[in-house]
């Protein structure tokens, strides 16, 4: 490679990542090191439990390490600035940039999927984590639909267990099917990259101007405005929600004014449809279980109750983002609300509008992970305990950002969630090693966890609360930031 090529490979990483989010570059790379402060710990356990040093296993963590801080900085940073950098305007101006762009792109692609692979220890693991790893980029862009790309390989040992027939699962088993698999990976990669990062004229033009909507939605009303009036407000929900709102207007009170304010999507009817097909799901995996008989239940779980169940568990975690994404698109509807004797007192708007909040976030809460644990329940026993614990930790990272500071601060930034993230593994870790102290990880683990993030969020509640009442009248939102 030339050295005017490397510089401009330089240059354009750099203002696709650093200038376009220093701050979030910064986090990360925080993040990362303190992760990697972890190996000593990790050696040190080995070298009391073991009487020897895994050199293997630690360079496997440490190439982990980097490749989840590429993959990050791949994702959520470069890859949605990049996008908005592959504009016509741009392709005019600097007539290499796309090539340098998908360059960039592909091979980020690459080394993080391999490290992440050599992290697992096993190559033939390298599809399934450059598909997850695709999939997540392409949601990042605004492609939701792209969710079902990151969901196969969570339910591939249950596929391969109880779904493919055996001569396609031998046929899977063979020494050359993941370099097949490698090989059409990178084809299918190749094409999406062309997609991400068309090549002019008038097809560029509009594919460029949808993509460029889809990321400012994304940042404006989350992804739920991803798709543009098709998002997670189903039509169940809405109707549902036209009917509260009539009930409210017929004896307006403050509070539940205040969170009309927000629209229909902070409110708890969104998640309707969502616990909805929870429970169908639930009721088809019963009569599902009770047809095809217990082994079938048996792979199923293995396949699915640890990788489904807790990337389920997510939306647990972000019932509560609805409220900050809602609070900075409906800025003109608070100010006009605050004109009218439906506002109530100002002294009390804090009070009220947290109230409100908290009793949504609570409602959603149950709601979710009273259709999680049914599902569970298919499981067994053991399988309600865990999840019960997962949600309980899901539900303390979504009370985390429900309060603050709304008249300067409406949105959360990408540094406090990865430090919720980071205080939700060292709770993890606190419990595991509670469980470990108790003779039986596998079970005392998760009430330890339970008692963890309900103390937890207790601690965290009380001092949101505080912190809003302190605040500024949160209405209009970010009008002092």
């Amino acid at each position: 490679m030339s050295a005017v090529a490397f510089d401009e490979l330089r240059r354009t990483w750099n203002v696709a990542t650093v200038q376009r989010d220093a701050r979030t570059m910064k986090t990360v790379s925080a993040f990362a090191l303190l992760l990697t402060l972890a190996i000593p710990i990790v050696a040190g356990i080995a070298i009391v439990r073991e009487h020897q040093l895994p050199f293997l296993a630690l360079l496997r963590i440490l190439v982990g390490i980097g490749g989840f801080w590429l993959a990050i900085v791949w994702t959520m940073v470069f890859l949605p600035g990049s996008v908005v950098m592959n504009s016509a305007a741009n392709a005019r101006l600097l007539p290499r940039q796309r090539r340098r762009l998908l360059q960039i792109a592909c091979a980020g692609w690459l080394l993080a999927s391999a490290a992440l692979a050599t992290a697992f220890g096993a190559w033939k693991t390298f599809p399934l984590v450059g598909l997850y790893l695709i999939g997540f980029a392409l949601m990042m862009t605004g492609r939701v639909a792209a969710v079902l790309l990151t969901m196969l390989p969570g339910f591939w040992p249950f596929l391969t267990r109880s779904v493919f027939p055996e001569p396609l699962v031998r046929l899977l088993a063979a020494e050359a099917t993941p370099l097949v698999a490698t090989v059409v990976l990178l084809c299918s990669v190749g094409w999406a990259m062309t997609r991400l990062y068309p090549a002019g004229g008038d097809r560029h033009l509009k594919h460029w101007s949808e993509q460029s909507g889809r990321l400012r939605r994304i940042e404006t009303q989350g992804w739920s405005g991803a798709q543009g009036n098709s998002g997670i407000v189903a039509a169940p929900g809405l109707r549902a929600y036209a009917a509260i709102l009539r009930r409210d207007c017929r004896a307006p009170r403050p509070t539940p004014m205040l969170m009309h304010a927000l629209g229909p999507g902070a409110h708890w009817t969104v998640w309707i449809a969502t616990v909805a097909i929870l429970l169908a799901v639930s009721i088809g995996l019963y009569i599902l279980f009770s047809v095809r008989g217990d082994d079938f239940g048996r792979g199923f779980l293995s396949g699915f109750s640890w990788s489904g169940l807790a990337g389920l568990s997510l939306m647990v975690a972000f019932s509560t983002a609805q409220f900050r994404q809602h609070l900075g698109k409906t800025r003109g509807e608070q100010a006009l609300l605050r004109l009218t004797p439906l506002a109530g007192d100002p002294t009390l708007l804090n009070r009220r509008l947290a109230a409100g909040m908290l009793g949504t976030a609570l409602v959603q809460w149950l709601a979710l992970s009273g259709a999680l644990l049914i599902l569970a329940s298919m499981f067994g026993h053991d399988a309600v305990l865990r999840q019960l614990a997962v949600c309980c930790l899901c539900g303390q990272a979504a009370l985390a950002v429900l309060f603050g500071d709304f008249a300067r601060q409406p949105t959360v930034g990408l540094a406090r969630g990865l430090a919720i993230a980071l205080l939700a593994l060292l709770e993890l870790a606190a419990a595991l090693g509670l469980g470990w102290l108790c003779g039986d990880p596998l079970t005392a683990t998760w009430p330890w966890l339970v008692a963890i993030s309900v103390a937890g969020g207790a601690v965290q509640l009380r001092h949101g609360w505080r912190t809003m009442l302190a605040a500024p009248v949160a209405f209009p939102a970010g009008r002092l930031g």
